[in-house]
């Protein structure tokens, strides 16, 4: 076979980090099959990075860029590009002659875009402060709470081992913003719900880390608060931290939000599909709510029962373009495709009338036990209307509680599933989700779910979703290929607010979205009906715009002129 000596040249127009280099990967093993740990390190030049090689002639060779470095042997992405209009670069490799390819990192037209890279081989560590419910400080009487409004924050890391990066970002209403260098005199501490301080740092080696958080008055120290992570066995949690001043007495208490967020580790995780920003200008995109709608709780009922197979086959008959369902896991780590976190399952009692539904949560049911027992939706303890599906029906097609694996596995592969994955958010009552304050660790259930997508996607359109912010964040740092979506409860306080201030409003859910870099925002749709000036603010600050609600329905052509980028309802 005929080879051509081919030279990529690629120049990046922003700073790098001097540990940082340019890295090609693509098609063939020259490229290294798209894997990000075979990639190509390119050569810097005074103008650009360079790298010369031997392809065969004729052949079509798709490719692309990223900045990371090597730390300990791995690599660790920091940037990769991600076009929103079309997957890979392409060059065909001439016969006869030499070819030059000249790049622009993350440049292709006239658009430009990248995305943060996905762990590889580090942890991620994150301290959030933020103003939940009062000053994130509370001094001690005899200190006294009246220089609340003037005390700043300095955050000093302290690791055993390199530290692969840090970054702290304010979040605010409709914008955020990375702060590169933290003022002498610090930065000011978030005082109400319109502000987050979010501090983050990457390591190999986690548990030799911690950091210190130290509070001015001007330039004196009044005290600092450690967190020392090797300390911490949970995925994510809140901490008060006590606040110990130079005398090594403790004048208060700082309380923060803590996550930690370790690498997911898959064959299948590569850079050669890659759709986290990939969002083409489009007509409204119409999802298909529980697949082919609520089938126990809304005014009109689905006659197939929700969350099954028959209900997204039957959504992919009525041209639904995806499908939307919810995922958790049960009590023997299997995802599995069901709405609410509880349900029923039909029990003997000692007294009359013998049989009655008892409420449980799902995960503490094994896979077996959900599919073998008699269980019933939990509406069906004091709802006996007149369901519109045989519920006695046995066929695998209305069997519920489908693994997530079947459900990739028997769906018609064009019908694109948005996955929202379930988690029991806590609200501004500090109220967990029916009542579900210990949970399975979040590392683990997002790796579990994401396992079960890589192996058995294939090239199904999905996007992620989750009310949770914190499993919007693991989810968007784990991997790069699936875009996520922020859900939020909106503005008009229908539903409870959620306690975390990131997501409480539609304006702060659209500063994290620009901060963690998440493709959207989908909210209640009573926020396109009461402040439908809010969808140009949202998608002007480039951030796709969605919604969902029992009203969707009856409102599609509102939607549509409104320019609704995606509508999630019942009865496709």
């Amino acid at each position: 076979i005929m080879e051509c000596v081919t030279k990529f040249c690629v120049s990046v127009t922003d700073q790098m980090p001097k540990e940082c280099s340019v890295f090609l990967v693509g098609d063939g093993n020259k490229l290294g099959n798209w894997k990000p740990t075979d990639a190509v390190k390119l050569d810097l030049t005074e103008a650009q990075w360079e790298i010369e090689m031997c392809l065969n002639a004729k052949e079509q060779i798709r490719y692309r860029y990223f900045i990371g470095a090597m730390y300990e042997g791995a690599v660790v992405i920091k940037q990769f590009e991600v076009h929103p209009t079309f997957m890979t670069r392409s060059i065909v490799v001439p016969e006869k002659e030499n070819l030059v390819v000249k790049d622009i990192f993350g440049v292709a037209g006239d658009l430009q875009s990248v995305d943060c890279g996905w762990l590889t081989s580090q942890t991620e560590i994150r301290v959030l402060i933020s103003s939940t419910q009062g000053h994130p400080i509370t001094f001690n009487k005899n200190f006294g709470n009246g220089m609340l409004n003037k005390s700043k924050l300095k955050i000093k890391p302290i690791a055993h081992g390199d530290i692969i990066g840090i970054s702290t970002t304010v979040i605010e209403p409709f914008q955020s913003q990375q702060i590169v260098n933290i003022p002498n005199a610090g930065l000011k501490i978030p005082e109400d719900e319109q502000m987050c301080l979010l501090f983050s740092m990457q390591t190999l080696n986690a548990s030799s880390c911690s950091i210190n958080l130290e509070i001015y008055d001007n330039d004196k120290r009044l005290g600092v608060a450690t967190v020392a992570f090797g300390a911490l066995s949970t995925s994510k949690q809140a901490l008060n931290i006590a606040v110990i001043d130079d005398n090594f007495l403790c004048i208060g208490v700082l309380k923060i939000s803590y996550l930690r967020i370790s690498p997911f580790q898959c064959e299948a995780l590569n850079m050669e599909r890659l759709f986290s920003r990939h969002w083409k200008p489009k007509p409204m995109v119409h999802i298909g709510h529980r697949g082919s709608g609520n089938s126990f709780t809304s005014k009109l009922i689905a006659n197939v029962p929700e969350n099954t197979v028959a209900s997204f086959k039957q959504a992919n008959e009525n041209r639904a373009q995806l499908v939307e369902f919810d995922v958790h896991l049960t009590k023997d780590m299997i995802p599995i495709v069901y709405h609410d976190l509880t349900t029923s399952c039909k029990v003997k009692t000692k007294e009359e009338p013998g049989d009655v539904l008892l409420e449980m949560p799902v995960f503490h049911f094994t896979l077996k036990e959900l599919q073998s027992l008699d269980m019933k939706h939990r509406s069906r303890i004091t709802n006996t209307r007149k369901l519109d599906f045989n519920e006695q029906d046995t066929s695998p097609d209305m069997q519920m509680f489908p693994t997530l694996k079947t459900v990739l596995t028997d769906v018609p592969v064009e019908t694109g599933f948005d996955i929202e994955v379930k988690w029991p958010t806590l609200d501004i009552n500090n109220e967990f989700e029916d009542g579900l304050e210990s949970y399975i660790d979040a590392n683990v259930f997002v790796d579990t779910i994401l396992k079960a997508v890589y192996e058995s996607a294939g090239s199904r359109r999905i996007m992620f979703s989750s009310f949770d912010i914190d499993i919007c964040i693991l989810l968007k740092r784990k991997q790069g290929k699936y875009p996520v979506f922020l859900l939020t409860n909106g503005d008009t306080n229908f539903y409870t607010p959620l306690l975390d201030p990131r997501e409480r409003t539609n304006g702060m859910a659209v500063g994290s979205c620009l901060a963690e870099q998440f493709l959207g925002v989908i909210t209640l749709d009573k926020d396109v009906y009461q402040t439908p000036e809010v969808i140009k603010k949202i998608k002007s600050a480039g951030v796709v715009f969605g919604c969902y609600g029992d009203e969707v329905t009856d409102n599609l052509p509102m939607m549509k002129q409104l320019n609704v980028d995606i509508a999630i309802y019942d009865r496709i």
